[in-house]
């Protein structure tokens, strides 16, 4: 357990098979205000990124948020 998931060292975080995270979506939610990365909350999804890219799960699962890909350009 880690008392700050953005403070977490992901090269040296224990390695899994399934990763499953979810992330607040109002940051980039058609119901939330929109603000994106300027909102951040919004940036709690790179921590979620980090470790995929740093500990290679096979399966990840993360919220799906339509406006996660479209918003801030």
């Amino acid at each position: 357990f880690y008392d700050d998931f953005m403070a977490r060292d992901n090269a040296t975080a224990p390695q899994v098979h399934i990763y499953v995270a979810g992330f607040p979506c109002q940051s980039f939610a058609a119901a939330g205000k929109q603000r994106g990365l300027d909102d951040a909350r919004g940036t709690v999804f790179f921590g979620c990124a980090d470790y995929i890219r740093a500990q290679r799960p096979r399966v990840f699962l993360l919220e799906n948020v339509k406006g996660l890909l479209t918003n801030d350009g």
